[in-house]
């Protein structure tokens, strides 16, 4: 009975160090493979992203400007872009001012490149998607839905922009990352790897996101311009 009486009251108290063990272990080693991966955790007060000037958004449509049919697919192409005859620009798809579209890149469903432009390659834009100002997409990349790349953003390798995300200022995606649900992914921020960012997530500055790293929900990853 003394040993039975040992063993109940023992038990519980053994399972409560286990479980705190546990929780220390687990914190140590997020902590641990957010300093190996360059990932930095600071808290801060909540910024307005920045965004587009009204003036840039307002004209991504080719309206007004002078253009004829692609051969290859029957979009818009204004006279002062340059597309190439081997990629495709579908029915409903434009290619507006400077706006570059060469190789074997795809211009498919509404999707609008606009301004000063480049996709190439064997990259796809798609859905509603818009790439503007200086922004490029190469590679096998793929832009779709809403999703917008600006800036002087670019969108490399297999990388994916979709849903609603957006990627611009510097900011780079590249090999088989991914951008979605309302992510924003600007300054001078770089998704590698096979690392997801989705969900309300921002991620800006100097930061590397790589590996198989996931930032969702309302996650905020930064680091200061002046922080080394």
């Amino acid at each position: 009975m003394l040993q039975n009486g040992i063993h109940f009251a023992f038990i519980p108290k053994f399972s409560i160090l286990i479980h705190m063990v546990r929780h220390i272990i687990t914190i140590f080693l997020i902590i641990t493979m957010t300093m190996i991966n360059n990932i930095p955790i600071f808290s801060h007060p909540e910024q307005n992203d920045p965004q587009p000037e009204e003036t840039e958004t307002n004209n991504l449509r080719c309206e007004g400007q002078k253009g004829q049919k692609h051969p290859n697919g029957g979009g818009f192409v204004a006279d002062s872009a340059n597309v190439a005859e081997t990629a495709f620009v579908g029915p409903n798809a434009q290619v507006c001012d400077n706006a570059q579209v060469l190789d074997n890149a795809r211009i498919e469903d509404n999707a609008i490149i606009a301004q000063y432009a480049q996709v190439t390659h064997n990259a796809t834009i798609s859905g509603h998607a818009c790439v503007f100002n200086h922004g490029k997409v190469y590679g096998d990349a793929k832009v779709s839905d809403q999703g917008w790349v600006f800036g002087q953003a670019e969108v490399d390798g297999k990388a994916q922009v979709y849903e609603d995300a957006d990627v611009y200022e510097q900011a780079q995606v590249l090999e088989d990352a991914q951008i979605f649900g309302k992510a924003k992914i600007y300054g001078d921020a770089i998704i590698t790897d096979n690392a997801w960012v989705s969900g309300n997530a921002r991620v800006y500055g100097k930061v590397v996101i790589k590996g198989n790293h996931r930032v969702f929900g309302d996650a905020r990853v930064y680091r200061p311009f002046n922080h080394y």
